[in-house]
């Protein structure tokens, strides 16, 4: 799921709650901050994949 235009409060909460059930989180530059209004959160083993396919697609 990646979302846009988010407020820090939304991407935080789901942060723990994501990495908990194994998968990965990250704002759209790949780096672990919740604050740019960004987010990519996906299964933990193509997060990287998923972020290039995103990167790609803007």
């Amino acid at each position: 799921m990646s979302g846009s235009g988010a407020g820090p409060w939304d991407i935080a909460a789901l942060v723990p709650i994501v990495r908990e059930a194994g998968g990965s989180f990250s704002d759209l530059t790949g780096q672990d901050r919740f604050d740019t209004g960004s987010a990519l959160f996906c299964n933990g083993r193509i997060h990287e994949e998923a972020l290039d396919a995103v990167r790609a697609a803007l």
